[in-house]
């Protein structure tokens, strides 16, 4: 006796992961630190006037404030999203987010032109860490469905 079976047609679908419970809540936190970033890097045409009073220096000095940090967060961009592919996201963006506090704090200590320029040099290499990786993870934290309203 022989059995014929035939294969049937259909094939278990995979349920769509669930999405992460707090994701709304991690979006918040992940617009807010890079809005803060992206701020940092208009901030001394802003303060420009009590930078050069606090400090010293002319007008090269503010110039390079903020070139400092622009052209380190443009260095940094590319590694810091590899470095988040083979490290993981959230690590990295914990670790960014951490060093760009970090710069923040010598920022505020600086106490002559070329520490505050060093400093901000620091701001821009973990913003470069932290930028992408916020990207990364909302995309990761959001369904297909929900994702046009989280970058929206």
């Amino acid at each position: 006796m022989s059995t014929t079976g035939v294969a049937s047609a259909e094939t278990p679908h995979a349920d769509p992961p669930t999405p992460y419970r707090w994701r709304w809540a991690a979006l918040f936190v992940i617009l807010a630190a890079e809005v803060m970033d992206l701020l940092d890097a208009v901030v001394t045409n802003i303060a420009g006037p009590s930078i050069r009073a606090d400090v010293g220096g002319g007008a090269s000095t503010l110039q390079w404030l903020a070139a400092a940090y622009t052209l380190s967060m443009a260095v940094g961009l590319v590694t810091g999203g590899r470095l988040g592919d083979i490290h993981g996201r959230r690590r990295m963006f914990l670790v960014g987010a951490g060093g760009f506090t970090l710069g923040s704090f010598l920022c505020a200590i600086a106490m002559s032109p070329e520490m505050l320029i060093g400093a901000r040099v620091v701001q821009g290499l973990f913003g470069a860490v932290m930028l992408p990786q916020g990207l990364g993870m909302i995309k990761e934290m959001f369904p297909p469905k929900e994702s046009q309203k989280a970058f929206g």
